[in-house]
C-alpha cells in the first residue's frame, strides 16, 4: 500500500515519505515467496506465542460478556493451525532438527496470571451486569464488591489447589521417557563398548 504525495511537502515530510517508501519496499522483498523459501524453518516463536496469550486473554476475561469467545477461538486457531502448517510448508526450507523445549518458558505464568486475573473481572461482570447477585440479597455495592472478593478468592484457591494435585505430565509419560532415556543410555554404551572391543581386535591383529 503505497503513501499518496501531497502536492506540497516540506523537507521533514519528504523524508518521512522516503523513509516509508523504502520500509515498504524492504518488506515487499522480504515477503517474496522466493526468499521464504531459502529461510531455515521457522523465526523466532514470540510473535505466535503473543498473540496466543492476546486471544486467550480476552476469552478467559470477558468470556461472560461474550460466551461465544471460546467457540469463535476455536474455530479460528483450527484454521490458522492448517494455513500455518500449508505456508510453512510451502515457502520455508525443511525445519533442521533441534533439541526439545522443555515448557513454554515465561509465557506459562502469564497464562496462570490472566486464568487469576480472569477470575476477577468474570465475577465483576456479573455482579455490575446481571441479577445473580439481587437474587442472591446482596443490593448494596459493598456487599457485591465483598462477595465478589470472597468468591475471587475461593476459586483462586481452588486453581492453585488443582494446579498442584494435577500432575502437569502424566505418570505413564514420565515412565515412558525414563525408559526411553534408559534405552537410549544402554544402546550409546553398547555402541561404546562394540568401538572399544573392535579397536582393540585391530590393535592385536597381525599385518
Amino acid at each position: 500500500m503505497k503513501v499518496k504525495k501531497k502536492q506540497k511537502l516540506t523537507p521533514e515530510e519528504k523524508k518521512i515519505y522516503a523513509e516509508r517508501e523504502f520500509l515498504y519496499d524492504v518488506i515487499a522483498e522480504y515477503e517474496r515467496p522466493e526468499l521464504k523459501s531459502v529461510q531455515q524453518g521457522l523465526d523466532a516463536t514470540f510473535y505466535e506465542y503473543n498473540e496466543l496469550v492476546i486471544q486467550f486473554g480476552y476469552v478467559i476475561m470477558f468470556s461472560t460478556a461474550l460466551p461465544l469467545a471460546a467457540l469463535i477461538a476455536l474455530v479460528n486457531n483450527l484454521y490458522e493451525v492448517r494455513s500455518d502448517a500449508w505456508k510453512i510448508f510451502k515457502f520455508h526450507r525443511r525445519i533442521r532438527p533441534s533439541g526439545a523445549v522443555n515448557g513454554t518458558g515465561a509465557w506459562r505464568r502469564i497464562i496462570k496470571f490472566l486464568s487469576c486475573v480472569g477470575l476477577a473481572t468474570n465475577l465483576l461482570i456479573l455482579a455490575y451486569t446481571s441479577d445473580l447477585f439481587d437474587a442472591l440479597g446482596l443490593e448494596s455495592e459493598l456487599a457485591r464488591f465483598g462477595a465478589v472478593v470472597a468468591a475471587e478468592h475461593l476459586l483462586v484457591a481452588a486453581v492453585l489447589f488443582i494446579d498442584w494435585v494435577v500432575p502437569d505430565m502424566p505418570e505413564q509419560v514420565k515412565r515412558d521417557l525414563a525408559r526411553e532415556q534408559w534405552l537410549a543410555e544402554k544402546r550409546v554404551k553398547r555402541a561404546q563398548q562394540a568401538k572399544a572391543a573392535g579397536g582393540q581386535n585391530a590393535r592385536l591383529s597381525p599385518l
